[in-house]
């Protein structure tokens, strides 16, 4: 007779389909084109890892076992060209999402990703880059974007527990993304130096689409400062000193923790979330994802 630790999960899913992508462009001049694209995309769906077991019994589990695929359908609309100084791309899309993934939290605060109904991403993007005073190359993009769930989310179990509601921001989502970097070459003879600074923002976001989620958390904005030194010999020898996260930003995009005391939504203390008993316990579920430290490198690449 087996226990309740070696009891198989059989659980399989599988997807298949054909993902289409229609693209047409017109040309306003020699220097300038406007485009329309619309796609479609495709995320497999997947198995939560749950425990249901005597001591942590789920009700109609075999309803959250899996979760589907979720879809969309991206259109997008925009002008690239160039002028005597700038290259330049300038988009608007809209992003029409069935069944979006969502991360949330089951009974004993198991995490799982389940379905929503209805979601929708729509923004700007802007992508320059040129040449500077001085020789210096630069390059600068930036991208708006608002997401958002559009039709109410309940739990697939039918007991009224709220995945996210219509309104609710999508997680993962921030509204500002900027990125700029600056790169200047030297030449060494017959080989050549250069020196790039690289600076990314993003503003804040948040962890969960349901705001009342115990889960839910809204992270700061923050920004990352990369600078690097080539030096190319004979075009197939590429020595490289790099630096990361010069400023040593603790950049955080996600989270599974809780600060003082955290319950699921049928009121029950998380496993391994509670920091007060499980303080110092190896297990502890409380995490952040954050970017990569300060780091600085050495690399070396070579062409044959």
């Amino acid at each position: 007779e087996g226990t309740e630790t070696d009891k198989p999960d059989a659980t399989k899913s599988s997807e298949d389909g054909v993902l289409f992508k229609l693209n047409a462009s017109y040309k306003l001049s020699t220097e300038a084109m406007v485009y329309a694209t619309v796609s479609e995309g495709f995320r497999r769906g997947g198995v939560n890892a749950i425990a249901d077991t005597p001591s942590f019994p789920i009700p109609d589990v075999e309803l959250i076992q899996t979760y589907d695929k979720d879809t969309v359908i991206n259109y997008e609309l925009g002008v690239k060209g160039v002028t005597s100084d700038v290259r330049y791309t300038i988009s608007g899309f809209y992003i029409d999402w069935q069944d979006p993934q969502l991360n949330t939290a089951t009974d004993w605060g198991f995490l799982v990703a389940l379905n929503a109904e209805e979601a929708r991403t729509y923004g700007l993007e802007t992508e320059f880059s040129g040449k500077l005073p001085g020789d210096v190359d630069y390059t600068f993009g930036y991208t708006y974007t608002q997401g958002e769930v559009t039709k109410d989310s309940l739990d697939p179990r039918g007991n009224g527990v709220v995945i996210a509601n219509k309104g609710d921001k999508l997680p993962g989502t921030p509204e500002h993304v900027m990125n700029a970097s600056l790169t200047k070459f030297w030449d060494v003879g017959e080989d050549y130096l250069s020196a790039r600074v690289n600076l990314y923002y993003q503003g804040e976001s948040e962890n969960t689409a349901d705001p009342d989620s115990p889960f839910a958390q809204t992270f700061d904005g923050f920004a990352m400062l990369n600078a690097s030194i080539s030096y190319v010999y004979d075009d197939d020898l590429t020595l490289t000193l790099y630096g990361k996260n010069l400023t040593n930003e603790q950049a955080t995009t996600g989270a599974s923790t809780c600060p003082i005391r955290c319950t699921d939504y049928q009121g029950n203390v998380d496993f391994g979330q509670d920091p007060v008993v499980y303080e110092g316990w190896y297990g502890n579920a409380n995490l952040e994802y954050i970017a990569q430290p300060l780091t600085i490198g050495i690399s070396a690449s070579y062409k044959f």
